[in-house]
């Protein structure tokens, strides 16, 4: 819920809105997407491997404003992020994993300009969260393919 409310609150999040979450395989994935849920706003899975014209299209496709990314992941999406409407970028970094055996890279370093997930988390503590009404017809999840399968 802090996280929701987070997002609500600070990064202006509303349902329906587009949030892109370019994760790998880790706890935080699940997180953020009860959190992305609970508001009624839209996620959108972006492979963390796609290249800046891969990740560009699918940003600009979706209409993604705010996105979640791993730090392994930050430098092909600064690339593009410029050209892009995102607005709000929380990073996850290898303290917000929540386990030991993460592969090396997978979420390094912390760019200039993003709100840490953990960061996030606490600052929505003291927030409140808005319960969102949600009903069958709700879009929550906008799946892309890389047309591999």
């Amino acid at each position: 819920t802090a996280l929701a409310a987070y997002l609500q609150q600070v990064a202006g999040v509303r349902k329906g809105d587009r949030v892109a979450v370019m994760l790998p395989n880790v706890l935080a994935f699940p997180v953020v997407f009860v959190a992305v849920t609970k508001i009624g706003a839209v996620q959108v899975n972006i492979n963390p491997l796609y290249t800046a014209r891969e990740l560009e299209h699918q940003l600009d496709d979706a209409g993604v404003e705010v996105a979640v990314v791993c730090g392994g992941s930050m430098r092909t999406f600064a690339d593009v992020v410029g050209r892009s409407r995102v607005r709000t970028v929380l990073s996850v970094g290898r303290g917000d994993l929540g386990v030991v055996d993460a592969p090396a890279g997978a979420c390094d370093a912390l760019p200039p300009g993003s709100i840490a997930l953990a960061d996030a988390i606490a600052a929505g503590a003291s927030l409140t969260y808005e319960p969102v009404e949600l009903d069958g017809g709700d879009l929550l999840l906008l799946q892309y393919t890389g047309g591999t399968t």
